[in-house]
């Protein structure tokens, strides 16, 4: 029977199968840890860094040592595993003066609520886990099956209230975004590992592997019917705003009528005002006579 296991100290964390060691726990795998969330942090602050293909392909062994669904302590050390990345991608990023806003809430999302991953257009889940892995692999949260070029893990996704990182430290730019349709460009322009913040808004589309796309975001059923919805919203607010224009048309000229007569009866009366008081034996003293105050 084939197992997770455990990698001497003196050797890298790994996958084995021909070892009787039992698999590391999420202590042991601390140094790894925060190797990979330090790497990741500085690609997004744009730091010129080169994580090494030891580190990358440990971190692959890591989250690929073994399967949730092989026993229910296998699924408790899975998800410890990820939720002890998440924590030590997060402390890194607030550590960076230019990654910080993305731990700050928004007041919309939180790092809790749910990403729906959807693969090649096909129906999609919520995926709850603060930190989740897409690839081949079954051992992935995000399993993309049928397509042989993706690789066993082809990136890790971070979600946060400002954002999602993904960190792609394998396919050596065989990773492409695009966000709503304009293309998502890395923070690291480094040719064998990538990091991008794709919003949580919206969606986003991988292209991954020769023939697959993976999406974060909703269906493009949901986004055509609110696209729908906006454009009859508008068309609505269009024809009022040309009912309004109409109404003001009709209506400029009787109201010019009507001032216009106002101000020549308040002329009339005004001159036979003057006339009145011409006539009067007070015709050479001011029409209104001023009263001082006692």
């Amino acid at each position: 029977v084939t197992a997770a296991l455990y990698l001497p100290p003196s050797m890298p964390f790994g996958r084995l199968d021909d070892m009787t060691c039992p698999a590391p726990s999420v202590a042991e795998r601390a140094p790894l840890l925060q190797a990979v969330a330090q790497a990741v942090a500085d690609m997004l602050a744009g730091k010129p860094c080169a994580p090494d293909d030891g580190l990358a392909k440990s971190l692959s062994d890591a989250l690929l040592a073994e399967s949730p669904d092989a026993s229910d302590a296998a699924a408790a050390r899975v998800a410890a595993l990820r939720a002890a990345l998440a924590m030590e991608l997060q402390d890194a990023l607030a550590a960076e003066h230019s990654t910080a806003h993305l731990l700050r809430s928004n007041g919309r999302t939180s790092a809790s609520s749910p990403v729906r991953a959807e693969i090649r257009g096909t129906a999609g889940r919520a995926v709850t886990a603060p930190l989740f892995a897409v690839g081949r692999a079954a051992e992935c949260e995000v399993q993309v099956v049928g397509d042989a070029s993706v690789l066993p893990v082809q990136f890790i996704a971070l979600p946060l209230p400002g954002g999602i990182v993904v960190a792609d430290l394998w396919s050596h730019g065989g990773t492409t975004a695009t966000s709503d349709g304009v293309p998502v460009l890395p923070s690291s322009g480094h040719e064998r590992f990538c990091a991008m913040v794709v919003p949580r808004c919206g969606r986003t589309e991988f292209r991954i592997g020769a023939r697959s796309a993976v999406a974060f975001g909703p269906s493009m059923k949901k986004l055509e019917q609110a696209a729908r919805k906006e454009a009859k919203m508008k068309a609505i607010e269009d024809m009022a705003k040309a009912a309004a224009a109409r109404i003001a048309a009709a209506e400029t000229p009787r109201l010019l009528a009507k001032r216009q007569s106002s101000v020549q009866t308040s002329t009339s009366i005004g001159s036979a005002r003057s006339g009145v008081h011409s006539a009067s034996s007070r015709s050479r003293s001011p029409a209104i006579r001023q009263v001082e105050a006692a």
